[in-house]
């Protein structure tokens, strides 16, 4: 499978950096959110993330 960069408007990575300010402050780790766009076999793409710690 082949993982791209997503591409997120302006209010989309406004909500994703408060998501990750309230998971840090919850666990009190340092919390670091990727979205990526995967590309399946059969061409249709799927948007998800991962999360580094």
């Amino acid at each position: 499978m082949d993982y791209k960069t997503a591409e997120l408007s302006e209010e989309q990575i406004r909500q994703l950096k408060q998501v990750e300010e309230s998971l840090s402050r919850t666990t009190g780790d340092d919390i670091v959110l990727i979205a990526y766009k995967q590309q399946h076999e059969d061409g249709k793409e799927g948007t998800g993330f991962t999360e580094l710690v």
